[in-house]
This record gives C-alpha cells, structure tokens and sequence, in this order.
C-alpha cells in the first residue's frame, strides 16, 4: 500500500530544485491515470503497464531554449517517468502582469515620459509540460525521498521493513 503513495512535499521539492532561472510555474495539476475497461465492458481493471498519472505544468519562460531546458529536467527526476515527458504546448505572447516583467509607465499629464511615451512589453513563452509519473516503487525511492524532506513515509517503510510484514 506505501509503496505506491507519492509525496507531495517531495515532488514539489524536487520541482522547485530544477526550475531554471527564467522560468516561472503558474499553476500544476493531477491527471489521475486512465483507467482500463475489460473487455466484457462490465469492469475497470488496473493496467499493469500503465503510469501513475501525469502532471500539467504550466507557467512562462523568457525563451523556448528555458522552456526545452526545464522539461529535460523535469524528466530527470526519479518521481517523473522520463518517456511520457513532453511539451505540450509552447507559444509566444506579450508578458502578462502576473509574469513581474510588464513596465507600468506614468500616466500624469506634463510629467517627463508620460502620456506620449509607448512601453512595449517583453514577449514570453507561455508553456504547458506534460509529464508521466513514476511507477517505481516508494522503497527505491527511500533516499530521494528523505533527501527531498518526506520522512514521514521513508520511517513508515522502515518500520514495516523491521517488522518483516510485507510491503503491499
């Protein structure tokens, strides 16, 4: 049963560690894994090939070479299944203001460069990283996921290991 759980804390460390220095994430979200329908359509059966689920990044980069560079990262990670880790979508848009690079210029009548003075904002990627998670078991994963701060369940499977009881 612990060996299929999936910190939170952990992944989301994990993340913030290979996030690159021009890119921003806006918002992350679980798509739960799909599941399989037998073939008599009467039962859903797990599928013994199939991921974890996925997880859809999304935010903004200043380039498509930040937006490239943080997705190889992403898949490097041990929770992240490295096949099933692609962009999903990557396009270039005017900064919004959420991005902290948007220029609010003077809007006082006779102040030095305001009314007539036209700020053109940067342009950014807005992207959306797609990426499988993981199927490997929590027990291989004990150091990275104490190294990443999720103890609580690295001294769970410690204790069900010294009792001897079976992991599942």
């Amino acid at each position: 049963m612990f060996d299929h759980i999936r910190p939170w804390s952990a992944m989301l460390q994990d993340l913030r560690d290979r996030i690159p220095p021009r890119v921003q994430i806006e918002s992350i979200r679980q798509v739960p894994p799909t599941p399989v329908v037998s073939n008599n359509n009467a039962s859903i059966v797990n599928n013994p090939g199939a991921t974890a689920g996925t997880l859809e990044i999304s935010g903004y980069a200043r380039s498509y070479a930040d937006v490239n560079d943080f997705s190889i990262s992403i898949g490097k990670s041990s929770f992240i299944n490295i096949d099933e880790t692609n962009i999903k979508s990557a396009e270039l848009i005017d900064a919004p203001e959420i991005t902290g690079f948007v220029v609010v210029k003077d809007e006082k009548p006779g102040s030095p460069g305001g009314k007539n003075v036209k700020i053109k904002t940067p342009k950014v990627i807005k992207y959306t990283i797609k990426a499988g998670l993981s199927t490997t078991p929590a027990t291989e994963l004990l150091q990275e996921l104490e190294k990443k701060g999720a103890t609580g369940l690295g001294i769970r499977l410690r204790n069900i290991e010294n009792t001897g009881r079976p992991r599942k």
